[in-house]
Formats: structure tokens, C-alpha cells, sequence
């Protein structure tokens, strides 16, 4: 299994569903984008807001932030090879929209975070 196949998202939108520590954090409505700079360039996105958070295949309609790497930065942020705010500041992950929006919801990013360190490649089956 690959990052971001249709298999790898599926199985993270599980784990954003089945979360319980999720589901006590306070959130407001956010979208975010991740595109992955492959030919043709790869897009998912993960959707929050009150009810759900959930992550989905495609581009999304007017996110409020997006990431966008190259396939080997990506995979090496998501491997926790690589810290985003380096890959930024090393030119590898371009970050959009508006920012601050992730910092108003940094409790849950945090979290989403941690579920994205547990469903690393080497951690999961195939």
C-alpha cells in the first residue's frame, strides 16, 4: 500500500471517524488540501467541522488551507522522516490559503497529526 492511495485514505478516514480524543476537542468548520506534485498532480483533503471529520480523495471546493510537496518530501513528512515547518523553510512544502486557521484549531491538528504518525507505512499492513 502507498500514501495517499484510495486504500491509505480510506483507512485514515477510519481512524479521523474512530478517534475518541477527537471527538472532545472543539473545533471550528476547516478544510484542508494536501496535493501531491505527481503526474497528474494526486489531491485528498480532510473536512472539519462540527459533526465529523473526515477525509476524502479529490480536490476539495475551496479549501481554507492546502500543502502541496513533491511525492518524496511528502512521504517522508508522513514516514515522520521529515518535520513540516523544515520542509517549509527548505522549500519542499508550499503551505496556502490562510494559516492561521490552523493555528485556531491546534488542538486538533495536533491530534490529526498523531494519527498520521500511526498510520505510517511500516506500521500498517499492506
Amino acid at each position: 500500500m502507498e500514501h495517499f492511495s484510495d486504500k491509505w485514505i480510506t483507512i485514515l478516514d477510519d481512524a479521523l471517524q474512530n478517534n475518541k480524543n477527537l471527538k472532545t476537542i472543539p473545533r471550528s468548520k476547516l478544510l484542508v488540501e494536501y496535493r501531491v506534485k505527481t503526474s497528474p498532480t494526486t489531491y485528498w483533503y480532510i473536512d472539519i467541522n462540527q459533526k465529523s471529520i473526515r477525509a476524502q480523495p479529490g480536490p476539495a471546493t475551496k479549501p481554507d488551507v492546502w500543502f502541496e510537496a513533491d511525492p518524496v518530501a511528502a512521504n517522508a513528512m508522513l514516514d515522520g522522516n521529515l518535520d513540516p515547518l523544515q520542509a517549509i523553510l527548505d522549500g519542499v512544502l508550499t503551505i496556502g490559503g490562510d494559516p492561521n486557521q490552523l493555528l485556531e484549531n491546534n488542538r486538533i491538528i495536533d491530534e490529526i497529526s498523531s494519527i498520521f504518525s500511526s498510520l505510517q507505512i511500516s506500521k500498517i499492513s499492506s
